[in-house]
């Protein structure tokens, strides 16, 4: 059905439409909210537009010049893009879905999403928009997804299925404390967020910073690239991000027992750790603040990586292990500073070796290079400790 007028397009009565239907109106109004319409596809032009229908609904590319409000007893999808000058409200079934996922949409107003209620679906939320998006409390009880150049919040998001994200060179900020997610992927410049499910990443990608707290275990099911500086703060929970090609800077953790693995070399930041402390590295390990470890400590990099701890303020508590071409044997550099004494078995280095602790003793073989002053990748001169 296609239908242009020069004046308002309104209905009396029940519409139904198998095929696809065509409304212009120019710059006047589209009003069809009989309930019991029935649409299939449809694609409007006008100033407001307000279309309802019983059963699913499909938007096809459409510009409106004013607001977009549609009903639909059940998913309401797009198969073309939407452009929308004003404020554009959707409102589905308690378990419908809303899916405007074309990449040409353009939403400039604000947007709302009713299911169960306000703000509630029961279903997923897909969103394509090329306008930033921030929006107050949110219940998604299906998938998140989210492609827009900024995400901010104004309330907390609670999602039960994964959470996408996708801010491009921009920024995501969900960071009121009683957020709910459980898994998150993201590709986005900074992230702040919180969390009381079992959250865990999927594949991210931050080109910034990536600062999370959370009031549960932290894990992760994909792989993890932070440029910049990443904060993880789990409480008195677990942090577990494991996955063999996770790209890190600098990591800053408090949790009970941590565990990091990184494809490459890793820095560690301050950190307080009331557990075990377990990091994989496929380059060099150094820190850049003070460690706090209550439990034990077991570091494992490259063949040819160095270890260096040498923050005065470090304080491992618990036994440390070192790894690299094979347990106790390293190929590179190993640097420690603790403020607890070093005990150790059978030790292999293939370069410097350095320690600060109050007592040192081993009960296993001793094999290390001679040296005058370290460097290992840091610049270090440690006054009177010529060759030995």
């Amino acid at each position: 059905m296609t239908l242009t007028t020069g004046g308002a397009l309104t209905d009396s009565g029940k519409i139904a439409v198998t095929g696809t239907t065509t409304l212009n109106a120019g710059a006047n109004d589209i009003t069809l909210n009989t309930a019991t319409n029935d649409f299939s596809t449809v694609l409007a032009t006008g100033r407001n537009v307000t279309l309802v229908d019983t059963n699913a609904l499909d938007l096809g590319a459409s510009t409106i010049t004013g607001n977009l409000n549609v009903t639909a007893g059940g998913n309401i999808t797009d198969s073309g893009a939407l452009s929308v000058v004003g404020t554009s409200s959707f409102t589905t079934g308690a378990t419908g879905s809303i899916v405007l996922d074309s990449p040409g949409n353009s939403f400039a107003g604000a947007l709302s999403f009713t299911g169960v209620s306000a703000g509630v679906l029961g279903g997923d939320l897909m969103l394509v928009n090329s306008h930033p998006f921030s929006y107050g409390s949110l219940t998604v009880g299906g998938a998140l997804y989210l492609n827009t150049p900024g995400i901010a919040q104004s309330g907390a998001w609670k999602v039960t299925g994964t959470t996408t994200l996708n801010a491009g060179a921009n920024d995501i900020t969900l960071n009121t404390a009683t957020n709910d997610f459980s898994t998150v992927s993201a590709v986005w410049q900074e992230r702040d967020s919180g969390g009381h499910q079992r959250p865990g990443f999927g594949a991210s990608t931050i080109t910034g910073t990536l600062s999370v707290t959370t009031g549960g275990a932290l894990t992760d099911s994909g792989k993890i690239a932070v440029t910049g500086t990443t904060t993880l703060n789990a409480g008195a929970n677990d942090i577990t991000l494991n996955t063999a090609t996770n790209d890190f800077s600098t990591v800053l953790a408090t949790g009970r027992n941590v565990t990091l693995v990184d494809t490459n070399a890793l820095d560690l930041g301050a950190s307080t750790i009331t557990g075990n402390l377990n990091v994989t590295a496929g380059g060099n390990i150094t820190d850049s603040g003070a460690l706090s470890v209550v439990g034990t400590s077991s570091f494992t990099t490259g063949a040819t990586g160095s270890i260096v701890l040498d923050s005065p303020g470090n304080s491992f508590a618990g036994a440390l292990s070192f790894t690299g071409v094979s347990a106790g044997v390293l190929g590179g550099d190993l640097m420690l500073v603790n403020s607890h004494p070093f005990s150790y078995g059978s030790l292999t280095v293939g370069g410097a070796l350095y320690l600060n602790t109050p007592g040192i003793a081993q009960s296993g073989g001793l094999e290390g290079n001679r040296y005058n002053h370290t460097e290992c990748g840091r610049k270090r001169y440690y006054p009177g400790y010529g060759d030995q």
